[in-house]
């Protein structure tokens, strides 16, 4: 049976994975009440827990979907298909085949909130994130901060993963999928990928759950101080003879994540 691995336990945010095909991992993490996390949530793990971390080192499905529309396009859409019914869905997949939807509700689903992915666009460089269409609808207000990650972990552009314009055409109807977020590590640079019958596999989904504070506590976004800041807060602990030396095996470290 697959396992759910919790693997951020702050204390007012909570992220875990089940790796199994889609509808089972979806519908454990639900079990366990967590709700399968959005693109942009994942963006603010992944800054707040650095780039060596589990969330950053692997990739997941996320909540927002995809639809394939034959002549008209490719689009992300906050109308996921897939978790309308993900038995069905992987099942269409277990069986070789698109998840099709009819033309209305294809159509539907772009006024609900959409963005066009042009065909000839392949990735969006990390410093244009705030201003690219594709990524301030992922990302959100965090587009800015997370392309700015991103280009500090070496990464100059992000790939983009669609189905090409021929393929799309070929069919009949019109066909969704699930948005995958890809890991930073070896050469996946964090793609967009929205293309593939692969619901079926054993591939990682993700979910979130935000915890209550207790009276009296107010929840705060999740962080991770700067090396400047702790820097700063340890003078007054750290006696001037080895302070030097300290400070630099601070930096060694902050280089390492």
């Amino acid at each position: 049976m697959a396992e759910l691995t919790r693997d951020v336990n702050e204390r007012n945010v909570q992220s875990a994975y089940v790796c199994a095909p889609f509808d089972l991992a979806y519908a454990k993490l639900k079990k366990a009440g967590y709700k399968i996390i959005e693109p942009e949530q994942f963006a603010q793990l992944r800054i707040a827990k650095g780039a060596s971390h589990n969330v950053s080192s692997n990739g997941a499905y996320t909540s927002m979907g995809d639809v394939m529309i034959p002549q008209k396009g490719r689009f992300l859409t906050q109308v996921p298909f897939v978790l309308r019914n993900p038995a069905e869905s992987t099942q269409a997949h277990r069986q070789g085949k698109e998840v099709y939807i009819s033309n209305e509700d294809a159509e539907n689903a772009l006024p609900a909130g959409s963005v066009q992915i042009p065909y000839k666009q392949s990735s969006v460089p990390t410093d244009r994130f705030a201003e690219d269409p594709i990524t301030v609808f992922v990302f959100g207000k965090t587009a800015k901060e997370y392309g700015a990650f991103l280009k500090e972990a070496g990464i100059e552009a992000m790939p983009l993963w669609f189905n090409d314009e021929k393929y799309i055409n070929s069919q009949k109807s019109p066909f969704a999928n699930q948005l995958w977020l890809h890991r930073l590590v070896g050469d996946n640079w964090s793609d967009l990928i929205g293309y593939g019958r692969c619901l079926s596999y054993n591939n990682a989904v993700r979910g979130v759950r935000y915890v209550e504070p207790r009276s009296g506590e107010t929840a705060t976004k999740i962080s991770t101080p700067k090396l400047k800041e702790i820097v700063r807060y340890s003078r007054q602990f750290v006696p001037q003879i080895a302070r030097k030396d300290f400070e630099k095996g601070l930096e060694a470290l902050f280089r390492k994540q």
